[in-house]
């Protein structure tokens, strides 16, 4: 599951600008937010409010409920800059986004230009930072409209195939706007919108896209769970008899083959057994264990393979593990782990997950994350 920030200016350049990527992420599971900085009220033709059009847009595109900052339109020239990335800095840190959706620089609009400046700025690198993805969109009546002579172009690089469905599922939302939109041939039109979608994909062999341009690509090891099987039987008796392993383990004898064998069937057929086997770049990597106790209380145990050791999955493991435990297990309340005094390791994966302290005592330390 992704969180994904959208940071737009003005309601509706959230639906103009990639309306239809947003869909497809809500569709997959995705959590999205949209951000937007000017207020609601446009500084075009008297001034039409649009904080209900956006609450009402959100909700079409299957996102939280938006958030407004509320600074005048067309006016973001007149707000320091450094208040707009405290306020982003401030909502990027509480919402921990892993990918983020803002304006291009090349805009005309001065709103766009200070929008997008403020996201990078208040997304600079650091470390662990959550930030792995950023992207502009074009928007309509204001991307295209910027001096050519500027050398500012907006020349995408990334594509994002959309079918007509989603196209019209775009177009729909954008009915939310409608005071916004105009009659053709006007740059911020449904059939202006139509067009640029089939003058995007045509570009790339698609029917249908929405292009952007990459700001930030972060590659990293993406993990994922299967559930276990009786073939992973032997692979599970290779992890548990691992030195490293065993000396975290509250037993630290070597697991017999005979017992490991009754052990592994008998759980891989419990009701109150899930078992799992994590992988990245289609190699095994550990597996994650819930054992499910009473009063839906499940307890949870895993392992990294040693050669996967040191590279940080770990984390990314159980993570992944906790959001898949919460789908396949409905009686679940309480996730709970233990840990040995001295497995470092284990005590702060626990506790940059979010666990806090049950129990401790001179020999482990039980961790407990309520649902």
């Amino acid at each position: 599951m992704n969180k994904v920030l959208v940071v737009a200016a003005h309601p509706d350049d959230e639906a103009l600008g990639c309306g239809a990527t947003i869909i497809k992420h809500t569709r997959d599971g995705d959590v999205v937010q949209i951000v937007f900085l000017a207020d609601g009220f446009g500084s075009r033709e008297g001034g039409i409010h649009r904080d209900n059009s956006a609450q009402q847009a959100s909700k079409s595109l299957g996102c939280k409920n938006p958030v407004f900052l509320g600074y005048p339109d067309n006016q973001l020239d007149t707000v320091p800059l450094l208040t707009l990335v405290k306020k982003i800095e401030s909502i990027v840190g509480d919402f921990q986004p892993n990918i983020i959706y803002t304006h291009s620089f090349s805009d005309l609009n001065i709103d766009h230009q200070i929008t997008h400046k403020a996201t990078i700025t208040a997304c600079r690198p650091q470390p662990e930072f959550c930030v792995k993805e950023i992207y502009s969109f074009e928007t309509l009546s204001a991307t295209h409209w910027q001096s050519q002579s500027m050398n500012n172009a907006f020349i995408p690089n990334h594509f994002v195939d959309i079918s007509d469905y989603l196209l019209k599922k775009k177009n729909k939302v954008l009915e939310c706007y409608d005071k916004e939109m105009r009659v053709y041939p006007h740059a911020r039109s449904y059939e202006s919108i139509r067009a640029l979608a089939m003058h995007r994909g045509a570009t790339i062999g698609l029917a249908y896209a929405e292009a952007f341009q990459v700001e930030r690509l972060i590659k990293t090891e993406i993990v994922s769970l299967r559930t276990a099987n009786v073939d992973d039987m032997p692979q599970y008796y290779y992890w548990v008899n691992d030195d490293i392993v065993r000396k975290n383990s509250f037993d630290s004898k070597p697991i017999d083959w005979k017992v490991h064998q009754k052990w592994f069937d008998e759980r891989l057929h419990s009701d109150d057994c899930f078992l799992y086997v994590a992988h990245s770049n289609n190699e095994n990597i550990g597996q994650v264990r819930f054992d499910y106790k009473q009063d839906g209380v499940v307890s949870i145990h895993f392992l990294v393979s040693q050669k996967f050791r040191g590279r940080g999955l770990a984390k990314k493991m159980l993570l992944a593990a906790v959001n898949r435990i919460l789908r396949d297990c409905k009686r679940l309340k309480i996730i709970e782990g233990k840990v040995k005094k001295d497995n470092e390791l284990s005590h702060k994966i626990f506790s940059d997950l979010g666990f806090c302290i049950y129990d401790s005592n001179n020999k482990l330390t039980i961790y407990q994350k309520t649902i």
